[in-house]
């Protein structure tokens, strides 16, 4: 597997394999975020997976969100909902203790 690097910010990215990803059970999950498309009018869906908690062998979220938007809208919501709602402001699991 071939690594892809990017460093417009400082930010390394990585394909990987669900292997790989499978090998990460060690890391705090924060959110699952998923964007889909409607083919039939063009709108986009985003389903947000809030304070993600691990039973049995899979990860649950604590709070879903359903949002429909415009493709350009997109960006505007996630940095909304990533500063506000899941990512931590001091230490590990500060987001989901705040809210």
């Amino acid at each position: 597997m071939q690594a892809i690097y990017w460093d417009g910010n400082g930010m390394d990215t990585e394909e990987i394999r669900v292997w790989d990803r499978l090998k990460m059970h060690h890391l705090e999950e924060l959110a699952l975020i998923e964007i889909m498309r409607n083919p039939e009018t063009g709108d986009y869906v985003m389903v947000l997976g809030i304070g993600i908690q691990k039973k049995l062998m899979t990860s649950m979220p604590e709070k879903m969100i359903k949002i429909s938007c415009k493709k350009d809208e997109i960006m505007d919501i996630l940095a909304t909902y990533l500063e506000r709602d899941i990512l931590p402001s001091e230490g590990p699991s500060a987001a989901r203790s705040s809210s």
